[in-house]
């Protein structure tokens, strides 16, 4: 999550706290790679293979990863629009931007990606857990 993560525990062994440990670094790690909108990991259905498959075919993800943009679409209602995952086409110029050193984008570009921020564009079916973005623009909508 580019985060820093602290972890505070007591264990009676070392070798409890060691294994405690090991889990929490395999299990921060794998949320970072589900999570990731920017690269691939094989092996991973995570939030970029949903935008990979923009407008080509819904696809079916880990149930944490189907909760996650269950959660964010409600809290997208709740707060009248303030939370929105649907932001990838603006976060997507920010990033290349970064990545590049170059200074900000033209708010012509950004204007142009929050045409394709609209949350409605992600269907998701709980009962088969997938997740399809109907997004019709080249830059996938999502996170």
């Amino acid at each position: 999550f580019d985060t820093i993560i602290s972890t505070v525990s007591y264990h009676e062994t070392e070798e409890e706290y060691k294994e405690f440990i090991g889990y929490t670094q395999q299990r921060f790690r794998y949320l970072h790679e589900l999570f990731d909108i920017y690269n691939n990991y094989d092996g991973l259905v995570n939030a970029k293979t949903i935008n990979d498959n923009a407008g080509i075919a819904p696809v079916k993800v880990e149930k944490e990863l189907f909760d996650l943009i269950e959660f964010s679409i409600d809290w997208y209602h709740k707060t009248g629009g303030k939370v929105n995952i649907a932001m990838g086409s603006v976060l997507k110029i920010w990033h290349e931007y970064r990545e590049a050193g170059s200074s900000v984008p033209t708010d012509a570009e950004l204007r142009e990606a929050a045409e394709h921020t609209d949350i409605k564009n992600l269907v998701i079916d709980k009962q088969k857990c997938t997740v399809r973005e109907n997004s019709a623009w080249e830059t996938p909508a999502m996170m």
